[in-house]
């Protein structure tokens, strides 16, 4: 049996397709978008990821789906056809096949089609997930979880409902076309967002889930305050290794070279669930760190588009250990810093001279520390303005430093900075990325067990300092 599916659901058209499907040898369905129900499931088996109903039957209950008169339903009928290639589903028309995603029932349709985990989601029209809800098809034992409308965003129609009656009274409230998402209801203590530019992170932020003023319990799981009081600017190698694999997993998936992912990371289990891929920067409405949204996009503008030859790049990791022609012996620990235009070094008791500046490298309290005066020659160093990650700047001198990374010898351009407080004692910016390198952040050497205790440290500090306030 052939499935029909269009927006016209008129008595004149349902009859005219009855008579047509007593006709046929093969037998046809004439349904409505209004009838479809999606549920993602990325936990599932390949193939099963996505599951699709109409009207109570699965889509695999049909020999093939002609996806039709959907002027006013694209969404739902581009998600069709996502649901029939990864379920294996003859349809037509194939203009449709990868479609672009307008709303977030389409993003989820892709997201679970390439096996990027999401919570798991139910979708559909109004009419489609109250049928569901009042059939038991959705369970008591989901709720609590969270309903959104899916054409929404920045929190708009985004709540947080704790029983099944909750969302069927919610739902009554809005038409019986609009399309909406019921979302399993991820525990957190907050969320991140990564923005990629050419599908290379930039920055990351970090919001932690506070409490609201008003107590609004349906709005109890997101909380974003004017300023970004709870936002926290992270940079991109400092993002947790499995938070920045699903979030370029996620932008591969939607084909974006230009995205934002919104995502939430379970602590325990190590689990990230991807909630969004924006593929607006928001550079003009959003305040929170406009800085550094407007300078990565300035960059972006700045280079050359799709045209370099990838293959004959050296993949670098976000970290790895260099060595200094100064200090030819000795292997550096350098984090990979793609938001920073220049390189960046520990460095102590920087003076200018009439030899020219003089400084060592690292610090006392550093092992790699040789207390060796080095010496830069007058007009071969300059000072500069540098804003760090709390957009504070500072002046530094930066000077030409000669390395080799993965066995290739470049000269990067090198601010000396105090980094006594930092994990890193160096930092390599897109002045070394230019000189043929890609970045993966799953790849390199990652001074893996001192991060994860440098990250505690961190939230602890962070928590003493939450509650002297």
């Amino acid at each position: 049996m052939k499935l029909i599916l269009a927006n016209n659901q008129s008595p004149k058209f349902k009859q005219f397709y009855a008579d047509l499907h007593a006709q046929s040898d093969e037998g046809l369905r004439y349904a409505g978008y209004q009838d479809v129900l999606f549920k993602f499931d990325t936990t599932a088996p390949e193939g099963t990821r996505i599951a699709c109903f109409v009207a109570g039957s699965r889509l695999q209950d049909f020999d093939g789906v002609y996806i039709n008169g959907y002027l006013s339903s694209y969404e739902s009928a581009a998600a069709v056809a996502i649901a029939c290639e990864a379920i294996g589903i003859p349809y037509v028309n194939k203009e449709l096949a990868n479609p672009p995603s307008l709303s977030k029932l389409t993003g989820y349709a892709k997201l679970a089609a390439a096996g990027v985990s999401i919570p798991v989601t139910y979708a559909g029209a109004q009419a489609a997930l109250l049928q569901a809800l009042r059939g038991n098809q959705i369970k008591e034992s989901f709720f609590p979880c969270v309903l959104k409308r899916a054409d929404a965003d920045r929190g708009i129609d985004n709540f947080k409902v704790h029983s099944l009656d909750e969302a069927l009274e919610k739902l009554a409230a809005y038409e019986a076309r609009s399309s909406w998402v019921l979302q399993q209801f991820v525990p957190n203590d907050g969320y991140y967002l990564v923005s990629y530019y050419d599908n290379q992170p930039v920055f990351g932020i970090f919001r932690s889930l506070e409490t609201r003023p008003d107590g609004d319990a349906q709005k109890a799981h997101m909380y974003k305050p004017k300023g970004g009081a709870n936002a926290s600017y992270i940079e991109p190698t400092d993002v947790p290794v499995e938070v920045a694999n699903t979030c370029k997993a996620a932008v591969v998936a939607m084909n974006r070279q230009v995205g934002s992912v919104d995502c939430l990371f379970d602590t325990e289990t190590g689990q990230t669930y991807v909630l969004e891929v924006n593929y607006n920067p928001q550079l003009v409405t959003i305040e929170t760190f406009k800085q550094q949204r407007t300078q990565a996009m300035l960059d972006f503008i700045d280079k050359k588009w799709y045209n370099e030859d990838m293959t004959t790049k050296t993949t670098i990791g976000r970290a790895e250990k260099v060595t200094l022609a100064a200090m030819p012996a000795v292997l550096v620990p350098a984090k990979i810093d793609t938001g920073a235009d220049i390189s960046s070094i520990w460095a102590s008791n920087c003076q200018e001279t009439p030899e020219g500046l003089q400084f060592t490298l690292f610090g006392e309290g550093s092992p790699l520390f040789t207390g060796e005066v080095l010496t830069v020659a007058p007009g071969k160093f300059h000072t500069t303005l540098i804003a760090n990650s709390f957009g504070t700047k500072e002046l530094r001198y930066v000077i030409d430093l000669e390395l080799t990374v993965l066995g290739k010898q470049v000269t990067v351009s090198c601010s000396l900075a105090d980094r006594s407080s930092k994990l890193y004692p160096m930092l390599l910016g897109r002045s070394l990325l230019k000189q043929g390198f890609v970045v993966d952040v799953t790849a390199g050497e990652p001074l893996k067990e001192q991060e994860k205790q440098w990250r505690a440290a961190m939230q602890a500090e962070r928590k003493q300092l939450e509650q002297e306030s």
